[in-house]
């Protein structure tokens, strides 16, 4: 009774868990610090330029802003009155003459 084709000759091989494949992100993590490195050296040049621009706006100036305006001198005060004195003292015609001329110098320099 011996069947030789129900017996089976050869097992069936066991199967072996396969160990989880651990992910690693240095890829992610050199990426990253690539990207910092390179935003915080646009940041140093950018803060850089402006520093340098700020001296030749200063240097432009040549000193006191309501020197070069025209407009008369004001008083550093907060209070109220002083602020009511500023506002009357300053020649509010001249002002917007310097205004126009202003703006006419620089429509024609574009």
């Amino acid at each position: 009774m011996d069947n030789p084709q129900n017996t089976p000759t050869n097992p069936a091989p066991e199967v072996q868990p396969v160990p989880p494949v651990a992910h690693k992100s240095t890829g992610l993590l050199i990426g990253t610090l690539v990207a910092l490195v390179v935003l915080l050296a646009g940041g140093a040049f950018v803060y850089d330029r402006l520093m340098q621009e700020g001296d030749s706006v200063v240097a432009d100036l040549g000193g006191d802003a309501n020197e070069n305006s025209g407009l008369p001198p004001t008083s550093n005060s907060d209070a109220v009155a002083d602020i009511g004195a500023d506002i009357e003292s300053t020649d509010l015609a001249e002002l917007e003459t310097q205004i126009d001329a202003d703006m006419r110098a620089a429509e024609s320099s574009l």
